[in-house]
């Protein structure tokens, strides 16, 4: 009973003082599961592209650079990426600005731009950081993280009923009593909801310290920077066209979705790779070519069916419900709500048991005088 007391307390203490990031978290991420979704419905002028022949990585970003003349081309997310609607996606730095343009692949022409202060982004960016982001924002929204993950397990512990009465803790009582109705709910839903909210925020927990746990099993987010060293030649970089398609060779069956070109002279160029069954449904491929961009030499591949880059392929995809399409997306979004219904059926249990307690020392000094 007292390790029961010592859970429940430290299950209040904490939702009280997470409860409201926990919300806030929670309904940003029931709309960014249909982030692409959203800027398509927004911004339908982005997307509408000429069917036909595709033009080449150069010839698009001429196309760029005859509006943008000073522009540094960052990445390139392909018509083959979900994201981009089947246009092309360049991320720019416009004059120190960030700046995301599309342009049609078959004719060349620029459909139009968005930049960080367009809703879909501004979003994303508040749920990454909660606007924090000189403040550690993002390990803020981990450690948020990490204290939901305790309220959900010591919820589902406060929950167990013990063996022979299971079935009951799925059941809802017959009650006219408020607090009954109220707590049956809170129980309910959080034990329905808790597989999915447990995936959600855990994935949500661990991923900005992701570059810390990675190094503890001697790997990280990218390969060690010994192994990507490229020597800078005078004859300058192979085009991106034949940069992508030696990169595609060496997966059969697959298309590149994106292109992380590199910052600088001695950089190496990220291509990242899409086939058959991809949990991140094209996000950022699942298969991560880095090449020397002067010759096309491959120096490190990752491909999850050879190795072992579990975490890296799945921890976003499990967070935002794109493992399993339209599905896992409507189910993470419905879910998503469930926080809101749990931290207010919570506040009135826990008023309701502090207004009887009340009531019951009023009564015990009552009699005592």
């Amino acid at each position: 009973m007292q390790v029961r007391k010592v859970i429940l307390n430290i299950h209040l203490t904490l939702s009280l003082l997470a409860g409201l990031f926990i919300v806030v978290l929670s309904l940003t991420g029931t709309v960014l599961v249909f982030k692409n979704e959203l800027t398509q419905a927004m911004y339908p002028e982005l997307f509408k592209v000429t069917q036909g022949e595709r033009i080449s990585y150069q010839d698009a970003q001429k196309s760029i650079l005859s509006q943008y003349p000073e522009a540094q081309f960052l990445r390139i997310y392909t018509p083959d990426e979900p994201v981009t609607g089947g246009a092309f996606q360049f991320w720019i730095n416009n004059d120190g600005k960030r700046e995301y343009v599309y342009v049609d692949p078959a004719t060349g022409n620029i459909l139009g731009t968005l930049d960080e202060s367009a809703f879909p982004n501004k979003l994303s960016v508040f749920h990454r950081n909660l606007l924090l982001e000189k403040y550690h924002g993002f390990e803020i929204v981990g450690i948020v993280g990490f204290m939901f993950t305790f309220i959900l397990i010591s919820g589902l512990y406060l929950w167990w009923p013990g063996i022979k009465s299971m079935a009951q803790g799925f059941k809802r009582r017959k009650a006219t009593n408020p607090y009954i109705k109220k707590n049956d709910l809170h129980r309910l839903i959080g034990v329905y909801s808790i597989p999915v909210l447990l995936i959600i925020a855990f994935t949500g927990a661990v991923y900005p310290f992701s570059e810390k746990i990675l190094g503890w099993f001697g790997t990280g987010w990218t390969p060690p920077a010994q192994k990507l060293a490229v020597q800078v030649k005078p004859e300058g970089r192979l085009p991106v066209d034949e940069l992508v398609r030696l990169a595609e060779q060496t997966t059969p069956s697959s298309k590149a979705t994106l292109i992380i070109l590199p910052a600088k002279p001695e950089k190496n160029i990220d291509i990242r790779l899409t086939r058959s069954y991809d949990p991140g449904a094209g996000h950022t491929g699942n298969v991560k070519v880095w090449m020397d961009p002067y010759n096309g030499q491959v120096l490190e591949k990752w491909d999850p069916k050879i190795n072992n880059v579990f975490y890296q392929t799945w921890v976003f995809p499990l967070h935002t419900g794109a493992y399993g399409g339209i599905i896992t997306k409507v189910l993470y979004s419905i879910v998503g709500l469930m926080p809101s219904i749990l931290m207010f059926t919570g506040i009135y249990i826990w008023q309701y048991k502090k207004r009887r307690r009340k009531k019951q020392q009023a009564e015990v000094q009552l009699n005592a005088s």
